[in-house]
């Protein structure tokens, strides 16, 4: 019995730590699922999980209580700012299982350096969002998933990297000027600003009741220049907020606000969710309406109204209450054929090719016919040895390494918008003879069992100009000094300098032995017999824990190598295997079992006192467990013996020819006999006995 404890112990441990199998692609930060869509994208519900996930070697992040079941994402910046959601079990609309989710972003390689930049933890609602600024467009950036408390489950990940415009305020003439369409996220909503009677035009609220309406508003303002229809949904980040806009037509110019024009009025709002008029709101194809009043009581009242109809040259106004008042912000997400005024950015390098530690002039190139540009800011992308600037320029830089550079621009216009342009360049390697660069293997961790994808290299780099850079396929170079999840075979480390100084170096994984066990071939028994199941393993003379499972209680040892089974029906056995290093194999074997009954009852007998033939009863072969029930009736159905749960084959534990102590006339009897059978099955006999003297 404690054999048997203890290797059901080593089983659940290897289960539980072991089996790769059962474990998510992504536990490690060594293999992180690469995230392609950052703009406005969503993963579907209860897509990712971490679920069968293990503690990382990194260290917990700032805000989590401990480490426990973390999983990792990566993605590359295509902008500034990017918001993180990260939905669980929430009571409205969940994105998964997973009750209080925690994340962090972080900035570095996995293996190497890795600093965190932004850390949150669920309060109780089964939702988190990271909001972090000032991301270096082109730069790999990790994201780490973990459940409080060892908590497991299902999850939602949704991405909103983009370049925000001027930080948006709560009255009109402040308003943040859109140069165009992207997509954007307001991170909170506080305030009603300075000026609280801005709304009290909007006659949607209260049916134009005169009173202040405006609570928690942020003004936006911008000007049309491709005429046509304009669409936008506004959804908040708390999903059962009350999100109410109105849209302005601005006769005045961006900046002016009076005599603004309503377009178009949403009031619509309720206090209980799930609601049509709540949560996301805005202008949608196929809608009519261009108002829709307080409350939720319309039936043609669902959140959005019809598109804007603009013109060229307009300029309108939008402004969004946050009505029940919570504070939390929203994105906003534009569609329509339609387009808003804004400079057309456009910068130039020279010269066009460049190596490492060479200068390199970017001059800016752009235009806005409609007004002037007044602000440049500028960011060089990694290793420029000046990585920001302003003005306009031109700005003459150095990079202090090779490879692609992500260079940045954000123009601000005397009208106030903000407008952005990021550009790809290469830079050529500047690699010098005696910079002496080499790559070496610093120690490897083989995969633990046959098949197992474990393995692990861990390098560095020597000589040469710091900022190394490591692959195992030549193309994709992080600064990783560790790769993991590997299988048995041959790789290749390549390495590379910060000036393109290339080395590397040859490792072979070896495999471990592979580990088998074989239970035997199938056979086939009566009910009632035996089986031996002779099972064997390899490598042989190799020191294995075994443990065989069924459906059944049908075995007299299920620690043994070799076993005796007494199935009460076609049963399966299944073998596992498991050697001192948690290395396992499994196999089976079934046993059929032909469902035979044989039974003989006697139609005489003769109780006369000659020790032949004495007694009635049912003979069987080791098939039959017992008799259940026997009963003898005579012909008028008068019940003249009955016993129950005896053995077969034994005539004095049957009907000895009696009834109440007297001997009955010889003539027919009717016998009535259930028999309970080694399968579990009862069956029922009945038939005439005959007795005789």
């Amino acid at each position: 019995m404690i054999q048997r404890l203890l290797l059901l112990i080593v089983l659940c441990i290897f289960y539980n730590s072991a089996d790769v199998t059962a474990q998510v692609s992504n536990d490690d930060c060594f293999n992180p699922i690469l995230l392609n869509d950052v703009t406005d994208w969503c993963s579907t519900t209860g897509e990712f999980t971490n679920v069968g996930s293990t503690a990382s070697t990194y260290g917990a992040p700032s805000c989590f209580t401990n480490v426990s079941n973390d999983v990792w994402f990566a993605f590359t910046a295509v902008a500034t700012d990017i918001v993180i959601t990260i939905s669980g079990k929430t009571q409205t609309q969940p994105g998964g299982t997973l009750q209080f989710p925690e994340a962090a972003l972080y900035e570095g390689f996995c293996g190497g350096v890795i600093s965190e930049l932004q850390c949150t933890t669920d309060q109780g609602d089964g939702i988190i969002q990271l909001y972090k600024g000032g991301l270096f467009v082109g730069t790999k950036y990790l994201i780490r998933v973990d459940g409080r408390v060892n908590l497991v489950g299902t999850f939602q990940i949704c991405l909103n990297n983009y370049n925000p415009p001027d930080v948006p305020q709560s009255d009109c003439p402040k308003a943040a000027v859109l140069c165009d369409k992207s997509a954007f996220v307001v991170k909170s909503v506080v305030g009603a600003g300075q000026d609280i009677k801005e709304l009290n035009d909007a006659t949607c609220f209260n049916t134009g009741t005169t009173t202040n309406y405006e609570s928690n508003s942020t003004w936006f303002t911008w000007v049309c220049e491709t005429p046509g229809p304009l669409t936008f949904t506004l959804t908040p980040d708390k999903i059962d907020d009350d999100l109410d806009f109105v849209i302005y037509e601005l006769p005045n110019g961006v900046h002016n606000c009076q005599g603004k024009i309503i377009q178009r009025c949403m009031a619509s709002g309720d206090f209980n969710f799930p609601s049509k008029c709540m949560g996301p709101t805005g202008l949608k194809d196929g809608e009519t309406d261009v108002d829709e009043p307080s409350g939720c009581g319309l039936s043609s009242q669902d959140n959005y109204l019809a598109p804007l109809i603009m013109t060229k040259g307009t300029a309108y106004a939008l402004v969004v209450n946050n009505f029940t008042s919570t504070n939390t912000g929203f994105s906003v997400k534009f569609g329509g054929e339609s387009t808003f005024e804004g400079p057309d950015i456009n910068f130039t390098w020279d010269p066009d090719t460049v190596k490492c530690l060479e200068e390199i002039t970017f001059t800016d190139s752009s235009t806005f016919a409609l007004g002037n540009i007044i602000g440049w800011n500028w960011s060089f992308g990694e290793d420029a040895l000046a990585q920001t600037a302003t003005g306009i320029g031109p700005h003459t830089i150095i990079y202090n390494s090779w490879g692609p550079k992500f260079v940045t621009l954000v123009t601000t216009s005397n009208l106030g918008c903000k407008r952005t342009k990021t550009k790809e360049l290469y830079i050529e390697v500047c690699c010098l003879p005696g910079d002496n660069f080499q790559v070496k293997l610093d120690s490897f961790i083989e995969p633990h069992c046959h098949g197992f994808d474990d393995g692990q290299l861990f390098f560095s780099g020597t000589g040469g100009n710091p900022w190394y850079k490591y692959s195992v396929d030549d193309l994709n170079f992080t600064g990783a000094t560790a790769i993991g999840g590997l299988t048995s075979d041959n790789y290749q480390i390549h390495g590379v300098d910060s000036h393109g100084c290339r080395d590397s170096i040859d490792v072979f994984l070896d495999e471990p032995l592979i580990v088998l066990v074989n239970a035997g071939e199938d056979q086939t028994v009566d009910l009632g017999y035996t089986a031996l199941i002779n099972a064997s393993t390899y490598p042989f003379n190799h020191d294995f824990k075994m443990l065989w499972t069924s459906a059944t209680d049908s075995m007299f040892c299920d620690t043994c190598f070799n076993i005796e089974v007494l199935p009460p029906g076609t049963t399966t056995y299944k073998t596992t295997i498991v050697d001192d290093t948690g290395c396992m194999a499994m196999d089976e074997i079934t046993i059929f079992v032909k469902d035979k009954k044989p039974v003989y009852i006697p139609n005489a007998f003769s109780p006369n006192g000659d020790g032949y033939n004495e007694g009635f009863t049912a003979f069987g072969s080791v098939a039959a467990r017992r008799i259940n029930l026997l009963r003898v009736y005579s012909r008028w159905g008068e019940l003249v013996f009955e016993t129950k749960n005896i053995e077969l084959n034994q005539p004095k534990l049957g009907w000895d020819g009696l009834f109440n102590g007297k001997a009955l006339n010889p003539g027919v009897y009717v016998y009535y006999i259930e028999i309970n059978f080694v399968d579990n099955k009862n069956v029922l006999y009945k038939g005439d006995i005959n007795l005789l003297k």
